[in-house]
């Protein structure tokens, strides 16, 4: 409520804004419902695994794009949102290294 009083904010403003994303979100779990696992998993996989460059190109961004906690460059700053490349970076590994497995342990014909 504090928020809301001091910003000046309209008394929905969040509710607005967590329904628009949790719809949006489930449009996409729904859409990607729709897609073979066996030809998305591993294309998401190596996107996601991309932001590896990301953030080895944190260093070299101007200062206006990234923001600095504790010293460290952890967030991009983008018009409208800001974007923390390593959690993309996890959850690609993660799907790198089961791929990896994957292929490895089952042998393709």
């Amino acid at each position: 409520i504090y928020t809301v009083v001091y910003l000046d904010y309209n008394q929905f403003h969040f509710f607005i804004r967590q329904f628009l994303v949790g719809s949006i979100s489930i449009f996409i779990m729904w859409s990607l419902a729709h897609f073979n696992p066996d030809w998305l998993l591993p294309k998401v996989g190596w996107l996601l695994f991309s932001f590896f460059l990301l953030m080895g190109i944190m260093p070299f961004l101007p200062p206006f794009m990234v923001t600095e906690s504790g010293g460290a460059a952890r967030w991009i700053r983008l018009p409208g949102f800001s974007l923390s490349p390593v959690e993309f970076f996890k959850i690609g590994f993660i799907y790198f290294l089961s791929n990896s497995f994957h292929r490895i342990l089952i042998p393709q014909h």
